[in-house]
């Protein structure tokens, strides 16, 4: 369970320490999310499902800070 790690009581001690990519990657992460996602939208069938899921996946490391 994750309530037990001691990893997870150490990060909630420190929430500024959650973040462990640097803001350069973050940022890359978010913009090729963005990318990712309308190129999916626009493309749509089972490809773009695909580039949708990775985008989605892109985007939420970029907006939290943790891969």
């Amino acid at each position: 369970m994750v309530a037990f790690d001691p990893q997870s009581r150490r990060a909630a001690r420190h929430p500024h320490q959650q973040q462990n990519i640097p803001n350069w990657e973050r940022a890359l992460s978010t913009g090729a999310g963005i990318i990712l996602t309308g190129l999916g939208l626009h493309r749509g069938g089972p490809v773009g499902l695909v580039r949708i899921a990775v985008g989605s996946l892109l985007l939420a490391r970029g907006g939290t800070g943790h891969c």
